[in-house]
This record gives C-alpha cells, structure tokens and sequence, in this order.
C-alpha cells in the first residue's frame, strides 16, 4: 500500500478536528455574548423609550438573540459530543457530521428573517460539513478504519 494514501485521510481528520474546535470556541462566545446582547437591547428599550412600553421593533431582536443562544448551546454540546468520536473514526460520527450540517442549514434558514448577515457563515459551514462528510472517500474512510479496527481471532 502507497503510505500517501493512508497519511491523507488522517492528515483531513486532523483538519475537520480542529475546524470542529474553533466552532466549538465561537458557539461557547456566542452562547455567551448573545444573551447579553438580548438583555442589553431590552433594557436600552426601556431607558430610551418615553412610553415605558417595549417598543415592538426590539422585541423581534431580543426574541432571535436567546432563541440563538438556544441553538449555539445545543450545537455547541452535539459539536463536542461529535469531536470526541471523530477521533476514533466511528461510522456513527460522520453519520453526525451529516446530521450537523444539516441542522446549521437549518438555523441559517431561521436567521434569514432577522441575521441575515449571520446566516451566511452558519449556511456555508452546513453545506460544507454536509459535502465533505457525503463523500465516497470520506465514507471509505471511515469504513476501512472500522474493519482495521476490528479485533482478530484468538489463536488456537
């Protein structure tokens, strides 16, 4: 066996791991900066506002910001989870990938109305987790590191 072949895979997992890790740092700073983001615009609303009353064009922001604090927290833990089993190539964890990409997509579609700008980014990782795990040679990949993971037989 040509020794580039078994080197390449390894050398994108370790690419997809640390993408995986930077993710995983911008969801825990969002988690973070969204909820605060939402509070600080509710209570600009109230200071700045002579009627007392939440003026209806904050109330759809502050709305979208916890509900993306909801969302970031929920990938930010399935990203972890996936991470871990990325580094022993289980095919159940590209199956994952797979699954994440799909579900940025999906929050990218819910910010279109509100952060279209933060759609974007969310979109284009979705649809880049989804190629690069849908791939024949990732699922190759991942089926050989399953049969030479498999034990062999006793010896008789």
């Amino acid at each position: 066996m040509n020794s580039t072949t078994l080197e390449s895979p390894a050398r994108f997992f370790r690419i997809y791991i640390r993408t995986l890790s930077v993710l995983n740092v911008c969801l825990a700073i969002a988690a973070v900066l969204f909820p605060v983001a939402g509070v600080v615009f509710f209570v600009t609303s109230y200071v700045f506002n002579d009627s007392g009353s939440v003026p209806q064009t904050v109330a759809p922001l502050v709305r979208f910001l916890f509900l993306d604090t909801f969302f970031a927290i929920i990938l930010l833990f399935w990203q972890i989870k996936i991470r871990k089993h990325l580094f022993t190539m289980l095919p159940a964890a590209r199956k994952s990938m797979v699954n994440l990409g799909v579900a940025y997509v999906v929050v990218a579609l819910v910010n279109l109305f509100q952060f279209y700008l933060v759609s974007f980014p969310l979109a284009a990782i979705g649809i880049w987790w989804i190629v690069v795990f849908t791939r024949n040679s990732t699922k190759a990949a991942f089926e050989n590191s399953l049969a030479a993971a498999e034990p062999l037989p006793p010896a008789s």
